[in-house]
Order: C-alpha cells, then sequence, then structure tokens
C-alpha cells in the first residue's frame, strides 16, 4: 500500500471515529427526559388529554406510588371533575407504565433501594397487529 493510500485510509478512519460519538450524543439528547420525583410532593402531568397528578413514598427496597387521573374538560367546573386514583407498590428497579390517549404513555422508573423515582411521558408506538 503507498503511503498516499495509507495517508487517506487514516485521514478516513479518524473521521468516521469523530463523527460516530456526535451521532451518538445526538441520539442520547433525543431521548425522552425523566423528571426525578419528590417523596411526598405532586408531580402534575398530562398524558394524552388526562390530567394526571402523582407522588411516591420511599420505602424498603419499593416505591409506593399513587397516581390519579382525570380527564381534561375544558369548561368543566371542579365540582364537576372526577378523578381515578391508582396506589401500586413499584418494586426497586422496575417501572410501571400508564397509557393515556393521543398514544402517550407515562412512565414511573424505582430507583434503587425504593428510595427515588422518576417518570417521563413519552409518544408510543401504535400496535399494529399480527398478519394472518
Amino acid at each position: 500500500m503507498s503511503a498516499k493510500l495509507k495517508t487517506l485510509v487514516l485521514v478516513a478512519i479518524a473521521a468516521s471515529a469523530a463523527y460516530v460519538p456526535s451521532l451518538m450524543a445526538e441520539t442520547v439528547d433525543m431521548a425522552p427526559k425523566s423528571i426525578m420525583m419528590t417523596p411526598g410532593k405532586a408531580l402534575i402531568q398530562q398524558i394524552g388529554d388526562q390530567h394526571s397528578v402523582s407522588f411516591f413514598t420511599p420505602g424498603d427496597n419499593v416505591c409506593g406510588l399513587t397516581v390519579v387521573l382525570a380527564s381534561s374538560q375544558t369548561g368543566a367546573s371542579e365540582a364537576d371533575a372526577h378523578g381515578t386514583r391508582i396506589i401500586m407498590p413499584v418494586p426497586a428497579g422496575n417501572a410501571v407504565r400508564i397509557d393515556g390517549t393521543n398514544k402517550q404513555t407515562a412512565e414511573f422508573v424505582c430507583g434503587p433501594k425504593g428510595q427515588k423515582m422518576s417518570t417521563h411521558v413519552y409518544d408510543r408506538d401504535v400496535y399494529k397487529g399480527t398478519k394472518s
């Protein structure tokens, strides 16, 4: 291999090595941003067209999650708004997903030893089924 060809190959490899990490960084930046929840403090989120209020209590290797869901009614008074409360234990290192309307899902992840919890809302893919 000539010296000129070796130089071109090295330049191409160096350019590729510089380009690939930038692609990876862009991919990571596109991931949903998680919100760290504060124990006992309410967090308000929209899951599709549903309004949610959630909080968690830390435990021994489990997060106690409470989520209240209600439809986002425009023009309805507070007395007319009805919600559904969901209470569930989430073991440390596990996640719970709540599907809302408009193809959105809220994910709640219990951290190490059940002392931390994070959440994010993301657009989910629609199940297309299987072909017969």
